[in-house]
């Protein structure tokens, strides 16, 4: 009878040992999962933002490819360059 209730007594033991340490490792993956899960919110949402963005550029090439008169705005505004004929005056702030 004794020794069955040793063999008991150290099966337990060994269980609780067991779920211990599945536990523990158990809590580093949930930790894991919670990191990789916040780090997947905010790749989506730069996704996101950069497909807007591109929409955006394309809508701007577009606008650019199909007016002239608006590529020529921008080549003055970004670009300070002049058409033949103009003269430039820049103001130093």
């Amino acid at each position: 009878m004794t020794r069955i209730f040793n063999l008991f007594n150290t099966l337990t033991l060994g269980v609780i040992l067991i779920l211990l340490i599945a536990s523990l490792r158990g809590e580093k993956n949930y930790e894991k999962y919670k990191s990789l899960s916040n780090s997947s919110a905010v790749l989506s949402a730069r996704v996101l933002r950069l497909e807007k963005e591109s929409v955006e550029l394309d809508e701007e090439i577009n606008r650019i490819n199909s007016s002239p008169d608006y590529a020529k705005k921008l080549l003055k505004g970004i670009y300070n360059k002049k058409e033949e004929g103009e003269d430039m005056v820049i103001f130093p702030f």
